[in-house]
This record gives C-alpha cells, structure tokens and sequence, in this order.
C-alpha cells in the first residue's frame, strides 16, 4: 500500500490535527521529488553530465503522488464539513499549503513532459525515423512556444529553447542531404536532365513529408521548382527540343534534348513535351504528403502562376488569328489548350483559382482585334518607306481638290489605298468589336501618313523638287480615293450595324499636309532667285552707268531654274498645279524684276538698253515652261506689265504719250501715275518735253 494511501486508511471522523500531520508527510515528499527532479534536468540540459532511465521513474513517483494529492484533498474536505465554522481558517491555511503543493507537482510534470518527447526525438532521429522524429519537433515548439504552469520564468527555459531549435535544425538538414543525395539536377549546353535515385525513394518521400509537416523552407524544393521553370519548361517553349524517360541502374532519367535554338514551329509539339516532363513528375515524383497536398501541387503553389503567364506569353500569343479564316478554325485550337489544363488540373499543378489559360481564351477575339490591326500598322509603314521616285499615272472620274484629271503619284500609295480596301472587307466579316477596331487602326493608317511619310522622307523631300511634287500628289490622291471608299462602304457597314468610318478630319489635315509642304518648296524656289538677282548687277542699277556682265547671267541662271522645274514638275503634276505654280514663281521673279527698276531715279541709256535685253530674254524663254505659253498672262499677274516696262526702257517721250493716251491706254493699265512719272524722270532728262507730258499724266 502506498504513503498516502495508509494515511487516508484512518478513520473518517480522524481529528484534524492529526490531517494535518500527514499533510506535512506529504510535502516532505514532494519536496524531496522536487529537488531529484532539479538535480536530473540540471543534469541534462545544463551541465550535460551521462544519465540513467530516471525520468521515468520520477515520472511515475509524481504521477503518484498527484493521485495521492487528490485524495487527500477530497477526505480534507469530506472530514471538515461539520467543524467548517469551528475551524474555518485552519482549514484555508490547510488547503493553501496543499495547492501550492500541487502547483509545484504540474511544473515538474510540465518539464518532464518536455523532456521525454525531446528524447523520443533523439531516439527516432539516431534511428533515421524522420517521420516521427518531425512529430516530436512539432510537438517540443509547442511546448514551448505555449508554455503551461509559468516554466517561462525558470532559468532551465531558455536551455529548452535552444535545444528545440537545434532539433528542427538538425531534422531539416538530414533530410536535405536525402533529397540532394535523391534529385540531382543538370543542366549541360544542349541538354537538360532530373534523375532520380528510385533506391531512395522512401526516404526521399519521408523527407517531403517531414518538411510539409515542419512548415520548412526547403531551399532544395524550391532550387528543383526554379530549375523546372528556367531551363525545363523555358526551354521546351522556346526552343524545338525532344523529352524522353529512360530507366537504368535503378535510376530514372528525364532528358529534355535542344535539337535547334529556334521556337518550335508548331504549338502541338510544345505541349506534348510538356505533357511528357509532367508524366515523369506524375509517375517518379508526386509524393503524396496527405490528402490535400502532393509534391506537384506544392510545385504548382510556387511556379504554376509563372509557368502559365508564361506559356501564354511565349507561345499561345503565337496562335493568335490573324485572318478570319484562322479565327473560324481556332476552336481545334482552343480544345487542346482546354484539354492540355484539364490534365494539369488532374496532376493538381494547377488548382481552379488559376485562369491564365481561360482569361487567354476569352480574350482572343481581343487578341486578334490588336494583331490584325498591329500588323496592320506595321504593313502600312513599310509600305510608307518606301520610295516615292517609284510613279505610275493615275486617272480619275471626278476632279480632285484642283479638279485635276491626270498625274503622277508614287505606287506605294496604290498599294496603300489597296490594303485599306483590304482592311475593310475585313470588317464585313468580323464581330462589331474587331470591326470598331479596324476602322480606328484605318484611321491611325492615314494620320501616319502625313506624319511618318514627311520624316521618313525629310532629306529628299527638302533637296529634290519632284519627290515634294509626288507627295503632293499622293496626298490629294490619298484624300480623294478614300473619300470614295468612305462613301462606297459606309452604306454596307451600317446594314450590318457595324462601326463607319469618319474621315473627314484626317483627310482635311491630309490635304492640308501636302499643300503646306509644297508651298514650303515653292518658297524655297522663289528665295533662291531672289538670292540670285540680289548678287546680280541689278543691285548696282542707277548707281553706275553701266551694268555688271554677270547680270545676264543670272537672268539666265533664274529662267534655267524654271527650266528645270518645268523638267521634274511638268508630267508629274497635274496641269492645273503645275501652271499655277510656275506662273507663282515667274510672277515672283518678274515682280523684283520690275521692282527693280521702278525703285532708282536715274537709268542711264546704256544701263536702259541692256536692261531691254535681259528683260527681253525672260519674254522669250519664260513662256516656254507652261503648258500653254500663249496663255502665261492667266498664270503670270505681273505679265503684261513687264512688256511695258521693256517698252519704256527704249521708248521716246511721244511714244509714251501715245500709249498713255490721257489714261486709257496699256501703260494706264498696268501702272500707276506716279509709278509712270518716276520711270520718265529716271529715263529722261528735265526738259520742257518731259515736263509737259508729266504734267498729261495724271
């Protein structure tokens, strides 16, 4: 029979004195359990001397005595019920002495505890039970980390701690020495390769387990997902490659083989490899740690979303129509995509939150919208490049914005005008979404050209006349064909109820676009006759008696200019802008030309005489360079009155009365009376002659 079991054998109505001498039996017991206790997890956890089994036994002598404890608390308080007023006060001193007891009695079991599941784990661990092992790792952090009865506060605590972190330190790094000793990875220039030791597949399972278990943060698995994702997967995406399984030497080997650095060329063949690379995953490697978790799954977790993003980026995006007949026959190529999830799904790679593969799919119609209009842009650019010297002749029923006929324009924009033709039959066979698309890309299409086509072209453009001419040309042309097209499909797309082209911005800034482009070459031409009389001797005219030799010459140079223009403009525009604007630049240089010699007081009959024969040459050679000379004064203002100007220069003072004529004659006509008067005065000398016709014109 036990101590307290004999005390608590007394009589019922024992005397409480006689209670609490035993009580105090009992405590010297404890006590003394108390201090072993100490001595021992002094011992082991603190000065490390060699031990026996005694945690047991004094794990079984305080177990006990916490029975005993509890007996000798309910007889306490069955004895003392009918002498509770009587001695009240002993009785709580009593119980007190017998709570602390107790109290003291739950710290030791609580360390006791601690102590025989930290050596549970060194026995499972020496035994290579890592399984078992990690149980007792969980199970000592959460001793200690919710620590019960204040043990915190004893000076043993932190010596637990630490020896816990140890064990999930030493745990952790066994089994990860299984998992490289199990996996290995290589990664050679032309080939990519996993091989698994099946020898030690138990223990490579044992060793997922463990660590799912421990909540680790396993560097190996995640070093396997990222070489998965970078050379693996990246490499059968992106290049043409085989996969192949071979078992040898109770091994196992999956081979991804580069058999060219070039993306394969058909979608198929990148996921039939990566089906095989799962399989070998599937069927060497998906340990399943517990109902819901498997190796794949966990790989999944850490690289599914890299892995689909970039499946769509890097191959999917290929498969985009660019055709509606394409599109028409995408279904195949959506089933094998949805097919190629499902499968993912069943090795729970995938798991159903991810919807890189669905969202890809509902967004095709998006895709192919942006693709055909991408290549779209980029067509058209190409096209812009090049060069506009290539010309063909086009002709028109109905007159443009200089109600022109025939001209020249570059062939490009033929292919441009074309390939928008092209661009709008696409929308008669498209949804309403791709159709809105393809009328703004159309409408980008055309904004490009009057932005890109200018810098594309700036250097010739700015030095060869005919090509400001062609690009004249080709932006009328552009305007007028495609206000035609704009006409003949918006009916059509508004039957089917699809978007219609509003163009009348764009083509009004396109028309602008040329005209303001060409009007800058024509103020080229006209500065550099301008320069050309301005170095001649007409600078020096009535400030010498005679004027310089190079004179004629730049006469001359300035009518060769016109010439030359007349060489690359005349066939090229259309005759209407053609005349206008050499009639512009001659006006330009009669204008100074008379100018120059309405401006000086005093022309001496020598500088009088050469002046009529320079002035004479610009008659002669000027009329040649439009399309009908006899017409020049329609296209020259200044025309007629430079014929009178000749006249003057060798004129007699009665020949100019007569063509005066009292202010009806031609001399009326094209000058004023003060011009008139001021060329006499500068021509004649004062006399009465002079004087009096002065006096007649008026």
């Amino acid at each position: 029979m036990s101590f307290v079991a004999e005390i608590l054998n007394s009589q019922k109505d024992v005397e409480l004195c006689d209670i609490d001498k035993k009580q105090l039996e009992i405590t010297t017991h404890i006590n003394k359990i108390k201090k072993e206790i100490a001595e021992f997890l002094q011992n082991r956890y603190v000065e490390f001397e060699p031990i026996s089994n005694e945690d047991e036994q004094l794990m079984e002598r305080c177990n006990e005595l916490s029975a005993q404890m509890e007996i000798l608390v309910t007889q306490v308080t069955d004895i003392t019920q009918p002498r509770v007023i009587d001695a009240l006060q002993e009785l709580n001193d009593l119980k007190r002495i017998i709570e602390e007891s107790r109290y003291g009695l739950e710290i030791l079991s609580e360390l006791l505890k601690v102590h025989k599941t930290y050596r549970n784990f060194i026995d499972y661990f020496d035994k290579t039970q890592y399984i078992e092992a990690a149980k007792c790792v969980v199970e000592l952090e959460n001793l200690i980390e919710n620590p019960h009865n204040d043990i915190e506060y004893l000076d043993i605590f932190d010596s637990l701690r630490h020896h816990t972190k140890l064990s999930r330190i030493n745990l952790i790094s066994s089994v990860t020495e299984t998992f490289k000793t199990s996996i290995e990875l290589i990664n050679n220039k032309d080939i990519i390769q996993i091989k698994i030791d099946l020898s030690e597949f138990d223990n490579l399972q044992n060793a997922f387990i463990v660590l799912i278990q421990m909540n680790a943060n396993f560097e190996c698995f995640s070093e396997l997902s990222d070489f998965l994702m970078k050379n693996v997967f990246k490499t059968v995406i992106d290049n043409k490659s085989a996969v192949d399984v071979v078992e040898k030497n109770n091994s196992v080997l999956l081979n991804v083989k580069i058999l060219d650095n070039v993306k394969p060329s058909f979608y198929g063949e990148v996921l039939k490899n990566l089906l095989n690379v799962f399989e070998f995953l599937e069927n060497y490697l998906n340990i399943v740690i517990d109902n819901n978790k498997s190796v794949l799954s966990l790989l999944g977790n850490q690289i599914g979303d890299r892995f689909s993003t970039m499946l769509v980026e890097s191959c999917f995006i290929e498969l985009i129509p660019s055709t509606p007949s394409e599109m028409e026959n995408f279904d195949s190529i959506r089933k094998e995509i949805e097919q190629f999830k499902i499968r993912l799904n069943e090795y729970q790679f995938l798991d159903e939150k991810n919807r890189s593969f669905d969202e890809f799919l509902d967004s095709v119609e998006i895709h192919y919208a942006n693709k055909i209009c991408t290549n779209m842009i980029k067509t058209a650019e190409s096209i812009m490049k090049k060069d506009l010297h290539n010309m063909t002749e086009v002709e028109i029923s109905e007159t443009m914005d200089h109600s022109v006929l025939k001209c020249q324009i570059s062939t490009n924009v033929i292919e441009l005008e074309t390939y928008v033709r092209n661009g709008l039959d696409l929308i008669k066979q498209d949804s309403e979404k791709v159709s809105k698309k393809i009328v703004s890309t159309i409408e980008q299409m055309i904004c490009l050209y009057y932005t890109l086509v200018p810098q594309h072209h700036k250097k010739m453009l700015e030095t060869i006349p005919q090509q400001i001419a062609l690009f004249y040309n080709n932006c009328m042309y552009l305007a007028y064909s495609l206000n035609k097209l704009e006409t003949e499909y918006n009916p059509k797309l508004k039957e089917l109820n699809m978007e219609i082209l509003h163009l009348d911005d764009v083509l009004c800034r396109l028309r602008s676009t040329g005209k303001n482009m060409f009007e800058e070459q024509l103020k080229v031409q006209k500065k550099q006759m301008l320069d050309i009389i301005k170095d001649s001797g007409l600078a020096t005219l009535g400030q010498v008696p005679e004027l310089d030799g190079n004179t004629e010459k730049s006469i001359r140079q300035c009518l060769r200019q016109l010439e030359l223009l007349q060489t690359v403009w005349k066939k090229v525009l259309p005759v209407n802008v053609y005349d206008a604007s050499l009639g512009e630049l001659l006006n330009t240089l009669v204008e100074d030309l008379i100018r120059r010699v309405l401006s000086v007081e005093d022309i001496s009959a020598t500088a009088a005489t050469q002046l009529v024969s320079f002035y004479t040459l610009v008659l002669q050679r000027a009329p040649k360079v439009f399309t009908e000379p006899k017409e020049i004064h329609k296209h020259v203002n200044l025309w007629m009155k430079l014929q009178e100007i000749i006249f003057l220069l060798e004129a007699k003072l009665a020949d100019i009365e007569s063509r005066w004529a009292d202010g009806k004659g031609p001399l009326a006509v094209e000058f004023k009376p003060q011009e008139l008067k001021n060329i006499i005065r500068a021509l004649f000398q004062n006399t009465n002659r002079r004087a009096a016709l002065l006096n007649k014109i008026k």
